[in-house]
């Protein structure tokens, strides 16, 4: 028996993040197929192999694989790819000799999500930045809404932020490689294509207005929180004063305005502990190593036991999209000091403190007021636990329900001319 015609196809490669997106779409009474790579599922020849093997390396593997899986998400709503997690791999592996891979992966995650579109001919389609072209025109091409998911500030304005900072920094320039032309020229026509854009920060929406996306047709949609796993925990002892960053560790997050912040902050016991993937060569980072401790990527049920053991949260980054790491920290009742190119929901003076991109004194000052007042750092550190509430993945279903049920009634308004 075929499948009924869906509410909305979402076409993304698949993190965490995405997962949530789905089931949220699904939560808010919306029938949805995802096209995406590589989920986990626990019965399959592949899962049970790893599972059976000994050692460490086969456990985290387990781990690092279940992150692509989501209890709470129908199994039938997922279309997997494996042929897109081979691509993953010979972009990872060989990436010294094919820079540029990324858009060969992307590109047929488009051609299949296009495939996928005219075969289904779902209401609406959502696809990522990057990856969309194709799917948004075969959107267009069967009568469904085309929508681009724009999950970070745009490619060009980031490519020119990013190669500046490689001027700036070229004891990092292992850690960014610029952009092909032809990727830029894609993504600036994705907006182009698009009828309606998701953006989950004005940060992003500013990004994309100079080719000519129409405001009104922009939706605001900060990410969410799980907030059964993230929430306020006791004091933690003192000493040291610890700071916290989670993320890729290279150019693009800022780590080198926070640790030459930390380097002039008058504290005499501080940690700074970078949780993430160090980026390139990682040789930049050695003449810190007296400020900072470095944890790699771990199983996501132990990340808010790292969060419960810092003092503040510091992301310092050039550009984003709206990190979820933020909302985890303020979940976490951390107060979060970052910069408004994180694209974050931080309210500047209440949750924690925004200051500008680059500027290590101002970063110094606002790490030295929460080190120097624990009250303000309780005061904010509770702030931004409440406000978080606002950000569950529970509260996202009613605004993307919303949200796609706007855009539905202007189909329908217009004759299925959005």
């Amino acid at each position: 028996m075929a499948r009924q015609r869906p509410d909305v196809m979402y076409v993304q490669q698949g993190v965490p993040r995405v997962y949530e997106i789905v089931n949220a779409i699904i939560k808010s009474g919306h029938s949805c197929r995802f096209v995406a790579g590589y989920y986990y599922r626990e019965n399959r020849w592949l899962e049970r192999l790893l599972r059976s093997l000994p050692g460490r390396r086969a456990k985290n593997a387990i781990a690092a694989l279940k992150r692509r899986h989501l209890a709470a998400l129908p199994a039938d709503a997922i279309e997997q790819s494996w042929m897109l997690e081979v691509l993953l791999v010979i972009e990872r592996v060989f990436s010294f000799i094919l820079p540029h891979f990324a858009i060969t992966r992307q590109r047929y995650l488009d051609i299949r999500g296009a495939l996928r579109v005219l075969m289904i001919r779902p209401r609406i389609v959502i696809a990522s930045d990057s990856h969309a072209l194709y799917t948004l025109r075969a959107a267009k091409r069967v009568g469904a809404v085309a929508v681009l998911d724009q999950v970070i500030g745009h490619v060009d304005y980031g490519n020119r932020l990013l190669s500046e900072e490689k001027a700036l920094r070229p004891e990092m320039g292992s850690t960014f490689r610029s952009n092909p032309d032809r990727l830029i020229r894609r993504c600036i026509k994705e907006v182009q294509e698009a009828e309606y854009i998701l953006v989950p920060s004005d940060y992003v929406k500013d990004s994309v207005l100079p080719f000519g996306a129409d405001p009104d047709r922009i939706f605001m949609l900060p990410y969410g929180v799980d907030l059964t796993m993230f929430a306020p925990s006791a004091p933690k002892p003192t000493p040291p004063f610890k700071i916290l960053f989670a993320g890729h560790i290279g150019i693009r997050k800022g780590v080198y305005y926070l640790l030459e912040a930390v380097r002039k902050a008058a504290i005499p016991d501080i940690q700074v502990v970078l949780l993430g993937n160090i980026e390139g060569d990682g040789k930049w980072l050695e003449k810190y190593q007296d400020l900072f401790v470095h944890r790699r990527h771990l199983p996501h049920q132990e990340i808010p036991a790292v969060f419960s053991d810092a003092d503040i949260y510091v992301f310092p980054s050039l550009h984003e999209g709206s990190t979820v790491s933020i909302y985890e920290a303020m979940a976490s009742g951390l107060p979060v000091v970052t910069t408004p190119n994180a694209g974050s929901v931080v309210r500047d003076g209440t949750d924690g403190f925004i200051v500008p991109i680059r500027d290590i004194d101002e970063l110094r000052d606002r790490i030295e007021r929460l080190y120097q007042d624990a009250a303000l750092r309780e005061a904010m550190g509770q702030s931004a636990a409440m406000h978080a509430n606002q950000y569950s993945w529970e509260a996202y279903s009613h605004r993307i329900g919303e949200i796609l049920g706007t855009i539905l009634a202007n189909s329908e308004n217009t004759g299925g001319k959005s």
